[in-house]
C-alpha cells in the first residue's frame, strides 16, 4: 500500500510513477489489434515485434519524468502503430490513468500532430485522456476505418482525484488522519464541495487491497448517476462490469461485481441489510459506510443511525462518515457522543460562486406579470407548528413562462426550474413548448425520481449548439446529490410534495407544502456550481419567517408498522426474549411521537402481526416473523402469504408487485385518445383474469383488471424495446410500471422460494380467481369500505364509500371502478369493499377530498372467513359483526347459521396457520377449502 506521502508526490506530478504489468498490457492490447493492424506488416511475426518494442517503449517512457523531453518518433516501418476503437481486451485491473503526449513525424505542438500515411487531417487532443476515449476519438476524428498515426506513450501513473480543484480535496490529509483514530466522522459539506464523490475514493485510496465501502443515498437516481460518476472518474469500467472497483444496489436493479470496492445503494438496502441478520456480522467485511444526504431525515436514515450505533460497540474496525449539505453538526455529534469510541466532525467550504437572488416583487416588474400568490397562514394548532405550512395557490405556469421566455434571451447557461410534482413539470413544459417567445430551439428536459435512467441522463449533457438553452424542469431531487454542471439560472417556485398521515383515520396525505429554508438555501445553491449565477424566487422575501429552518423528520409524517417489524425481527434475532417498543424508539436521534407509535403496534396486532405478551412488549407472531422478512408493505406481505397458503401464489405475486409499483399499467391514453384508450383496455379485461368471459367468477377488481392487463403484456413477445414502447402506448399501457411490476414479481418469487414458499403445490388454484378476493380481504384489512347506495327518489343516482372511520371517499381517478360506483343504483348485490390506502388530497385552495386506491369489490363470505381474526368477529343474534363496523345479517332463524359460520372462520384460521408452520393435513386443508370455494360460489 502506498504511503501518503506517495501517493501526494504522484498526484502532484513529483518523483517517479512505474506501470502496472496489467495496465502496461492492456495498452498494448489497445494498441495491437490486428484489425487494423500497420501499414506495412500484418502478419502475426510482424504483430508480435510491434508488441514488444511497445512494450519496451512504453515502459522506458513511462518510467521518465511527467513532463519528459518528446522522444524523436520511431521511422521504420516495424515501429509505425495502427490504432482501434474497438476492443474487449480487460480494463488495468490497478487505478492508473495514462497520460499520453503525441508525437510524429510533424509536431505543431504537444496536443497536435499530423498523422503519416493516407490520412492527412491534424488531430487535437487533450493530454490527459483515457486511452479507450483516445483511440476511439481518433478514429472518429480521422473519420477512417484505419485510422494510421505514430505516437509514443509517457506519462505517470496514480491514484487521481478526479477533480483536484474540489475543495474536499484539500482536506482528504485531514479526513484520512482523522479516521485513523475516530470510528465516526460528522461532515458538514457545502454544495459543490465534492464530498459526495471524492470521499469514497479518498477512502479507497488509503486502502486499495482492503478497502470496501458502503455509500448510501436516499434516492435511486442519486446513487446510480454518482456511481457511474465515479467510475468514470476513476477511469474504472461501468458499474458491476469485472474488474470495476464501483458498483450499486438500489431497488430491483443492482450491479456489483467480486472487484466493487465501492458500492452506492439507497438507504433502504442497507436497512434491510442491517434488520436481516445480526449488524455486526451483515457489516463484517465492510471497512467504510458513507451515510450521505442525512440532512434530508427520512425514516431509513434514523433507524439506520441507530443501528450503526449498536454496531459501533462491537465492530471497532469499521468507519462510519455521515455528511450532509446542511447538517445540524452538533445535533449529531452529541448522537454519536460515547465514551466508548470516538466522534469528530469537520466542516467542508463549498466552491460556489456568488448567486444573484431575486423575489417576487421583482420578477413580477421584470415579465410585467401579476401572481397568484397567497402568502402561507400561521399554523393553527400546536400539532402544526413543527410542519411545514400547506401551500394555498397554484403553480403559476404562467409567470414561469414569461420569467422563462426573459431568461432564454440572455442564458448563456442552462436553467433549472424547481416544481413539486411529476404531472406538475410535464404541465408546465407542455405550456413552455407553447410559448411563442421562447425559441424553438430551447431543450425542455424533465427530473424526477421515477424518470426512466436513459432519460434523466440527458440532463447532465451540455447542448452541442451554443444557441441552445437547456431547461431542466425538476422535483427536489436536483436538490443535493444530482449535480447539473452548467446551470446558471434557478427558477424556485419554493413548494415541495410531502407525504403526511394521520393515524387517528389512518389517512396518507400528499400534501404541497413549502420547502423549508435549508432546501431553499439548496436550490439557489445550484446555481453557481461553475460560475456566478441567478435564483428567482416565485414568492416575497417575507415568508421566510413562517417556514421551518430544517426538513422536518419523516419519522413525525409517517407511519410505523414496518419498522417496528423490522426492530423486532432484528431484536428477536440477537435475543430470544420479547421487545419493548417504546424505549427502543426512544434511541432515535429525534423520536417520533408517542400516538404514531402506539397506533402501529395496534393496527399490527389487529393484523395478527403481534402478540402482546404485557404493557407495550410485543413478540411477532409466526406471521409477523414472515412478514417482517419481506421487503414490502406489511399488507401486501400478507397477500404473498395468504396466496401460497390458498394454492394461488403465481396470481398473489402478480397483485403484490401491482400493489408495490410505483406507476400504474394504465395511462388513459392510447394513441393520444382517451376513448381509444378505454375502449381497448376494456377488452382487455373483459376478456382476461376475473374478466366478464372468465368461466368461473367475474371480479369487480381493480387488481384484478391490472393482472388481466398485465398478462395480455406478457403474452406478447417483441423484436426490439423500440417496439415494445410502441405496442404499450397503443394500448394504453406504461412500458415502465410493466417491466417494474415484472421484476418485482421475480424479486417476490426469490424471497418466496428462499421461505420454502414457492411449491408446486403452493400454485395449484392460481387460475381460479374466485380465490383473488379471499386473498385481497386477507391482506387489506382493516381497509373495508361499505357502498352506501342512493335512495330510491334519488334520480340521479350514484354511490359512495364509507369508510371504518365514517369518512366518505371514492375510488382513484384511475380506479376501473369509479363507473361502477358513480352510476350505482338503489338496488344491487356488490356492498362492500377493501382497499390498499386511503389518500386525502388537499387542493390549492385548501379543499381535501378523500380518495381510496386500488378498490376491489369482495363477497360477505370473503370478508367474513379472512379479514382480521376470528376475534374481531361477534355474533349478535342472527347477524355477524366484523369490527363493529360491517354488519351481516343473515335472515330469520339465523342464530345457528351465524355460530357455525364463525367457527367456519376459525376452522379457516386453524388449517392456514398450520400449513404457515409447515405443519397440518392435507386432505383436511383440502375439505376446507372445497367448503369454501362452494361458499363463494353460491354468493
Amino acid at each position: 500500500m502506498a504511503s501518503k506521502s506517495d501517493t501526494t508526490s504522484n498526484v502532484m506530478g513529483g518523483g517517479r510513477a512505474s506501470l502496472s504489468e496489467d495496465s502496461l498490457n492492456h495498452i498494448i492490447d489497445l494498441l495491437s489489434i490486428s484489425d487494423t493492424s500497420c501499414v506495412t506488416e500484418t502478419s502475426h511475426q510482424a504483430d508480435s515485434r510491434r508488441r514488444y518494442y511497445l512494450k519496451s517503449l512504453v515502459a522506458k517512457h513511462y518510467q521518465s519524468a511527467v513532463n519528459p523531453t518528446l522522444p524523436s518518433p520511431p521511422t521504420t516501418a516495424n515501429t509505425r502503430t495502427a490504432t482501434s476503437a474497438a476492443t474487449s481486451a480487460a480494463p488495468p485491473t490497478g487505478l492508473e490513468k495514462v497520460r499520453l503526449t503525441i508525437c510524429s513525424a510533424t509536431i505543431k505542438d504537444a496536443n497536435t500532430f499530423k498523422p503519416q500515411g493516407t490520412a492527412k487531417k491534424a488531430v487535437v487532443f487533450p493530454t490527459d485522456i483515457n486511452v479507450k476515449e483516445f483511440l476511439i476519438k481518433c478514429k472518429q476524428k480521422l473519420k477512417m476505418k484505419k485510422p494510421v498515426c505514430c505516437f509514443i506513450l509517457c506519462g505517470e501513473s496514480s491514484v487521481i482525484p478526479p477533480q483536484n480543484t474540489l475543495p474536499a480535496t484539500s482536506l482528504k490529509g485531514k479526513i484520512l488522519e482523522i479516521l485513523e483514530t475516530d470510528q465516526v466522522l460528522i461532515i458538514s459539506g457545502s454544495t459543490g464541495c465534492g464530498k459526495s464523490t471524492q470521499i469514497p475514493q479518498f477512502l479507497l485510496s488509503h486502502h486499495p487491497q482492503k478497502a470496501s465501502i458502503f455509500v448510501t443515498q436516499p434516492r435511486r437516481v442519486a446513487a446510480i448517476s454518482l456511481a457511474e460518476r465515479v467510475a468514470h472518474e476513476l477511469t474504472s469500467p461501468p458499474p458491476g462490469r469485472p474488474n470495476s472497483v464501483v458498483g450499486f444496489n438500489v431497488r430491483l436493479n443492482r450491479r456489483t461485481s467480486p472487484s466493487t470496492q465501492i458500492t452506492y445503494m439507497t438507504i433502504g438496502i442497507l436497512l434491510r441489510m442491517l434488520t436481516n441478520t445480526d449488524p455486526a456480522t451483515s457489516l463484517s467485511h465492510v471497512t467504510h459506510i458513507v451515510i450521505d444526504e442525512v440532512h434530508e431525515r427520512d425514516l431509513n436514515s434514523d433507524i439506520t443511525l441507530a443501528l450503526l450505533k449498536k454496531v459501533l460497540l462491537t465492530n471497532r474496525a469499521i468507519r462510519i462518515v455521515i455528511m450532509s449539505a446542511t447538517l445540524h453538526s452538533d445535533l449529531f455529534t452529541s448522537y454519536f457522543s460515547s465514551p466508548l469510541y470516538s466522534t469528530s466532525s469537520l466542516d467542508i467550504p463549498g466552491r460556489t460562486f456568488p448567486v444573484s437572488i431575486h423575489w417576487l416583487p421583482e420578477i413580477e416588474k421584470l415579465t410585467k406579470s401579476k401572481t397568484n400568490f397567497i402568502p402561507p397562514s400561521p399554523p393553527s394548532s400546536a400539532s402544526e407548528s413543527s410542519l411545514s405550512p400547506v401551500v394555498q395557490h397554484k403553480v403559476d405556469e404562467s409567470l414561469i413562462s414569461h420569467l422563462i421566455a426573459h431568461l432564454t434571451k440572455q442564458a448563456d447557461g442552462a436553467i433549472l426550474v424547481f416544481l413539486p410534482g411529476k404531472n406538475e413539470i410535464h404541465s408546465l413544459i407542455s405550456t413552455l413548448q407553447q410559448n411563442r417567445n421562447i425559441p424553438r430551439s430551447t431543450l425542455f428536459l424533465p427530473l424526477y425520481s421515477s424518470l426512466p435512467q436513459h432519460q434523466q441522463a440527458q440532463v447532465f449533457k451540455v447542448p452541442k449548439e451554443k444557441s441552445t438553452v437547456k431547461v431542466v424542469v425538476s422535483t427536489n431531487v436536483a436538490e443535493t446529490s444530482l449535480t447539473i454542471p452548467d446551470v446558471k439560472y434557478v427558477v424556485d417556485t419554493g413548494i415541495v410534495k410531502e407525504s403526511r398521515y394521520k393515524p387517528s383515520s389512518s389517512m396518507r396525505e400528499l400534501t404541497t407544502v413549502w420547502a423549508s429554508q435549508a432546501s431553499q438555501s439548496q436550490r439557489s445553491g445550484r446555481a453557481g456550481r461553475t460560475a456566478p449565477g441567478e435564483c428567482y424566487r416565485l414568492y416575497p422575501e417575507s415568508i421566510l419567517s413562517l417556514i421551518p429552518a430544517h426538513t422536518v423528520p419523516e419519522i413525525f409524517r409517517t407511519p410505523l408498522e414496518d419498522t417496528i417489524l423490522q426492530i423486532l425481527l432484528l431484536e428477536e434475532t440477537m435475543s430470544s426474549s420479547p421487545t419493548e417498543v417504546l424505549p427502543w424508539f426512544e434511541n432515535l436521534i429525534e423520536p417520533p411521537p408517542r400516538q404514531l407509535i402506539v397506533h402501529a403496534a395496534g393496527h399490527l396486532m389487529e393484523i395478527g402481526a403481534l402478540t402482546n405478551v404485557g404493557k407495550g412488549i410485543f413478540r411477532l407472531s409466526p406471521l409477523g416473523f414472515h412478514l417482517s422478512h419481506l421487503p414490502m408493505d406489511c399488507q401486501v406481505g400478507k397477500i404473498l402469504l395468504t396466496g401460497c397458503l390458498l394454492g394461488c401464489i403465481d396470481i398473489s405475486l402478480t397483485a403484490a408487485a401491482i400493489l408495490s409499483a410505483s406507476k400504474n399499467v394504465y395511462t388513459g391514453y392510447a394513441g393520444g385518445s382517451k376513448e381509444k384508450a378505454q375502449q381497448i383496455i376494456q377488452e382487455i379485461i373483459d376478456g382476461g383474469y376475473g374478466g366478464r368471459s372468465s368461466p368461473s367468477f367475474h371480479c369487480k377488481c381493480d387488481i384484478a383488471a391490472q393482472i388481466a392487463i398485465f398478462n395480455h403484456y406478457e403474452s406478447r413477445s417483441f423484436r426490439s424495446h423500440r417496439e415494445r414502447v410502441n405496442w404499450c402506448r397503443d394500448h394504453a399501457m406504461d412500458p415502465i410500471a410493466l417491466a417494474e411490476i415484472d421484476g418485482l414479481r421475480g424479486q417476490f418469487r426469490d424471497i418466496l422460494i428462499d421461505a420454502n414458499f414457492c411449491t408446486s403445490s403452493h400454485n395449484e388454484n392460481s387460475a381460479d380467481p374466485i380465490f383473488l378476493q379471499c386473498v385481497l380481504a386477507s391482506g387489506l384489512y382493516p381497509n373495508i369500505g361499505i357502498l352506501e347506495r342512493p335512495k330510491q327518489t334519488c334520480k340521479r343516482g350514484g354511490g359512495r364509500l364509507l369508510t371504518r372511520t365514517k369518512e366518505k371517499a371514492r375510488p382513484y381517478f384511475s380506479s376501473f371502478q369509479c363507473k361502477r360506483i358513480r352510476e350505482a343504483s338503489h338496488i344491487g348485490k356488490d356492498a362492500y369493499v377493501v382497499y390498499h390506502s386511503k389518500h386525502r388530497s388537499v387542493t390549492q385552495k385548501g379543499q381535501g377530498e378523500t380518495f381510496l386506491t386500488n378498490v376491489s369489490f369482495v363477497s360477505r363470505f370473503a370478508l367474513l372467513l379472512f379479514a382480521g381474526s376470528p376475534g374481531d368477529t361477534k355474533v349478535e343474534g342472527n347477524a355477524l359483526v366484523l369490527n363493529d363496523f360491517v354488519k351481516f345479517k343473515i335472515g330469520s332463524g339465523g342464530e345457528n347459521a351465524a355460530i357455525l359460520c364463525n367457527e367456519l372462520r376459525s376452522l379457516c384460521e386453524e388449517v392456514l396457520f398450520e400449513r404457515l408452520m409447515g405443519e397440518g393435513d392435507k386432505e383436511k386443508f383440502s375439505r376446507v377449502l372445497s367448503t369454501l370455494r362452494t361458499l363463494l360460489e353460491a354468493e
